[in-house]
Order: structure tokens, then sequence, then C-alpha cells
């Protein structure tokens, strides 16, 4: 239209203006491409770097011990899994007979399985008794594993590689530790198997026996673990639990009149089952139990001097002879100081002190500028208790299982005297050591006779077969599984501290009974209940 603003406003594009071009998508462009390349590069290599583990990462040059063992916690311990090239602690010829057997073991042309070991491999303690005692308990726990594999390896197939996993102090590395095992399960080349060991009924034990059995699915064969409360499907245990301790135990005291000493710290699985057991057995009528509370340390509590010299006192006032312990070893020292050094006309000055198998251990608080009053106090407090096994235990018994044990022991006694300060006395080195043959047995049996290597669920579900003509026959006596993993009427070893209290026998070895109150026949089969 005539003087209409849009026919009238001029073109200013001109007439050789050109559409202009549309961006170019950043992805097209090579530059882009280049930088954004290299970017990702940087930013991977620098997350490797920073949270990798493997070669030239961070925690490769600062943090790895060896392979598969790293430093993991305050501490800084060195925890994971050898197979004796790294020595962990004290243990540096017993690792280089294990390293120089495993190397055999893979060099072979037999098949072969993993067996790991696992405990605490070090400690912590400063003071030279005890830091000596604590570290005999390793390696004689060690050197029970090692010659049960070399007693496998004489014959037999697959052959048993083993290998020795640290879960640090207080097992409180337990979860990386086992991811470590579970690396290891899944591998062609390692083909772990089972996992024994466990030395302590506390609470990071059961939480990894049931992450190893529940959540990977790996084997266990329980050590010297007795708290009752430690059955689960994967595990096999080969100990008489606290219960069956004190079905053994409750035959000693001469009256009713039975006093109970009990630790009330929470979380000590041994402690608890084992004052549930003491408990089931007093009268109605008997006194209410003496508590205390240790701080669950390794040391002997000196703060609970005033309660254990009260302790005392109010056993004597009571007139009672006998006294049930359910606590740890550092407690039992204190108690029978005490009751060693306390006038008691009442009792004549005599006590005798039943207590469970954690006894074993209570030779290690016994401090050397105190061994002139352990001694006078041992000669009157008795202290009785029920350990795993004793060397001396089927020398003299017509028990239907006594041959066997006594063929075995014979074979063990001859292996251990090659070794350095290895020692039969505290029981350690023989469970380990029937722990082990127990779960090679069990490997084999699925193994067709050596045709295959077994799968872990095959391993996991053939515990209950070992009993009647698949028991295991073991320097403690006959080992026989129920359907639930553990051992049936399993024989408890009675000993007694000796008050002379020598440096090569601190025992004496008392009698063996059998929680059903007679010995295994050779069914060896639990009944039905």
């Amino acid at each position: 239209m005539p003087g209409s603003p849009e026919r009238d406003r001029p073109d200013r594009r001109g007439p050789l203006a050109r559409p202009q071009p549309a961006p170019v998508p950043w992805w097209r462009n090579r530059r882009n491409l280049t930088v954004g390349a290299v970017g990702a590069v940087v930013l991977a290599l620098c997350g490797y770097l920073a949270l990798g583990s493997g070669w030239g990462s961070i925690r490769y040059l600062t943090q790895r011990c060896a392979d598969r063992v790293w430093e993991r916690g305050p501490t800084e311990e060195c925890t994971g899994v050898s197979d004796g090239g790294f020595v962990f602690g004290e243990l540096d010829d017993v690792s280089a007979s294990v390293k120089k057997e495993n190397d055999r073991v893979t060099r072979g042309t037999l098949p072969y399985v993993t067996v790991a070991l696992l405990i605490p491999l070090t400690t912590d303690e400063t003071d030279p008794n005890r830091k000596a005692a604590v570290e005999r308990q390793i390696r004689h726990e060690v050197q029970g594993a090692h010659l049960a594999q070399r007693r496998v390896n004489d014959r037999g197939s697959p052959a048993v590689r083993l290998v020795l996993a640290n879960p640090g102090l207080g097992s409180a590395q337990y979860a990386a530790v086992a991811e470590e095992l579970d690396e290891m399960a899944r591998s062609k080349e390692d083909n772990l198997r089972a996992v024994v060991g466990f030395d302590m009924s506390e609470e990071n034990t059961k939480k990894a026996i049931k992450h190893l059995t529940e959540d990977l699915r790996i084997p266990v064969v329980g050590g010297p673990i007795t708290a009752s409360d430690l059955t689960m499907p994967g595990l096999a245990r080969i100990v008489p639990p606290n219960e069956d301790q004190a079905e053994v135990l409750a035959s000693l005291p001469d009256d009713d009149n039975v006093f109970l000493v009990e630790d009330t710290r929470p979380g000590d699985s041994y402690v608890d089952t084992l004052r549930d057991a003491f408990n089931a057995k007093r009268p109605s009528g008997a006194l209410e139990s003496e508590q205390y509370r240790s701080s669950g340390g390794s040391d002997d509590d000196p703060s609970l001097a005033g309660d254990f010299e009260n302790i005392a006192q109010n056993i004597c006032q009571s007139g009672a002879k006998d006294i049930y312990f359910a606590g740890r070893p550092p407690q039992l020292r204190m108690l029978v100081l005490e009751l060693g050094s306390q006038p008691c006309a009442r009792t004549e000055n005599s006590f005798r002190v039943i207590t469970g198998s954690g006894a074993s251990t209570v030779d290690s608080y016994v401090k050397r500028d105190e061994l002139d009053e352990w001694r006078r106090a041992l000669t009157r407090v008795t202290v009785e208790y029920a350990a795993v096994g004793h060397p001396e235990a089927w020398e003299k018994s017509k028990a239907p299982e006594a041959e066997d044990a006594r063929t075995e022991m014979k074979h063990l006694k001859a292996a251990v005297a090659g070794l350095k300060d290895a020692d039969l006395e505290d029981s350690r080195l023989m469970t380990i050591y029937d722990a082990t043959r127990t779960a090679v047995t069990n490997i084999r049996r699925q193994a067709e006779g050596g045709k295959r290597i077994p799968r872990l669920d095959e391993v996991a579900s053939g515990w209950h077969q070992l009993k009647s003509v698949n028991k295991i026959r073991g320097t403690t006596g006959w080992i026989c599984l129920d359907n639930h993993g553990n051992a049936f009427n399993k024989a408890v070893h009675r000993v007694r501290l000796d008050p002379k209290w020598r440096p090569d026998q601190k025992l004496d070895f008392v009698g063996v009974a059998w929680p059903e109150g007679k010995p295994l026949d050779a069914t060896c089969t639990a009944p039905r209940r």
C-alpha cells in the first residue's frame, strides 16, 4: 500500500547479504573433542592415582605392604593375606616354611586348593612378658595349620596351599581382609575353599564369620571358639561349646553352695554363654552372683582391684569353697591372687575355681615379679577348667576313640619336635591342627577323589557328613559333626593349674569326660532331638 511503513522501510541487508550459518554443535568441533578427551584422561588418571590401589597409585605407593597386604586402621598395621612371602609379626621361620611348602604345591602336578588361616597375627602388647606370651599363642596356631598342611599333603588330592590372613588387632579389619579372601575364592588360580581359625568368641569374630559364610558364602571351620551362640550355616565347630563344658564341670562341686563370679561387660559371647551355662547348673536357692565389669582390653584392669578384694571377702563369708568363674584370663588372675591372700577360716583357706577353656591363656597374664605370690596362691586355690585338648589325654584311655587319637598324636609329636618354640600344652596348636584337617577332609570328600575342584557351596553344605565312617580322627578325639555343623558329644579335657608353675609345665591333666556322660561309640552320630 502506498504510504505503508513496511513498503517504505529500506532493505538494510543489501543485495549480497547471506543468511548466518547455524552454530556447530560442540561435539563436532575437533578442538573441543581433543580438549575433552585430554581432560577425561587427566580426570581418570587423577582418580586412579587418588582412589585406586593398582601400580603407581598413591595408595600403592604409600599403603602397600605386599601383594594383598595393605596398611589399614589407625595404627597403619599391615593386614591382608600372605602365602608366607610377607611376614606378619614375629613369624619369620614358620612363614618361610609355609612359603616353601606352598611353592612345592603350586609347582607340582596335582590340582590344589587354598585354605586360609584367619587370626590376628600381631599384637600391640607393651609388657614384655605379655607380648612374648601372645606371640607364642599366635605361633602355636600358625604351626598347627602348617603341620596339618604338611600332613595332608603327604598323600591325597587336591593338594593344599596355606595362606595366612591377618585381620588386624582385635580383628578390626576383618571386612577388608574378607574381600581379599573372596577374590581368592572366585579365582581359578587360587581356588580358596575354606577359612579356618578364629580364636576369640567376641563380637568381631561373630561378625567376621557371618560375613564370610552368609554374605560371601565361604565355608569356615572355627578354632578354639566355644560360645554357644556361634552356630550358623556354613560354619563347622570342632570344640565343645560352653554349655557342653559346663555339663562336664557341673559334676565337680561337692555341694549346692556354689558361687558364681561373672563379668557384666556386654558383647563378649564367650563370657555371656559361659555364665548362662553355669547359672543353669546352679540350684534355685543359690546366692546371687558376684559381678564386676572389665574394660575388655588385654590388661588386667588395675581399677578392679577393690572389686576383687570385696568379691573374695564375700565368698569367704558365704563359706563357699567352689566358685564358677565366667570371665576372661586377666580377671581370673586377679581373683586367684585375692583368694590366695585372704585369710578365710570358714573354708580352711581352701577354694576351687571352676571355669571354661578361655583359662588356657592365663599364664600370659602372670607377671614375672609376682611368680612367688602366684605359686603361693595356687597352693590354696585350685583352678580347674575345661580344655579343648591335652597331649596326655589319651595315653591310658580305653575309650573307643583313644586309639585313633594316640595314633594321630604320635604323628603330631614327631612333627612338632623339629619346630622352634612349639608346644602342645596350651592345646592351641592341636586345635588348629584338627580344624585344618577337618576342612581338608571335607574338601577332598567333595572333590571325588581329586578328580575336580569342588564348588564353595558343596564344601559349605558338606560339614554334616563328617560323622560315622567319615568322622575326623583328631588329636583331641573324634570329631563328629551334627546337622548344624557342631561337634557332638566332643571330649572335654579337664586340666588343673600346677602350683609348681614350672616354665615347661603349668598344667596337670585330670581326665577326659563327655557331655553326654559316656564316650562316643563307633556310630559317632547325634541322636534325634
